[in-house]
């Protein structure tokens, strides 16, 4: 749960209004693309690894 939480924190501060506007469309979905798979791919190992 706290997990999660960072992550939506994590996008929340990326995907704020002021900061997002002055950027490229494509340029945020890659980044938000880049953010959410290694979350992903972190807790896959981990979960591959201890679980």
């Amino acid at each position: 749960m706290v997990k999660k939480k960072k992550l939506k924190k994590k996008l929340s501060e990326y995907l704020k209004r002021g900061k997002a506007v002055a950027r490229p469309l494509a340029v945020t979905i890659k980044r938000v693309n880049e953010i959410v798979r290694g979350w992903i791919n972190y807790f896959r190992i981990q979960d591959w690894m201890y679980g």
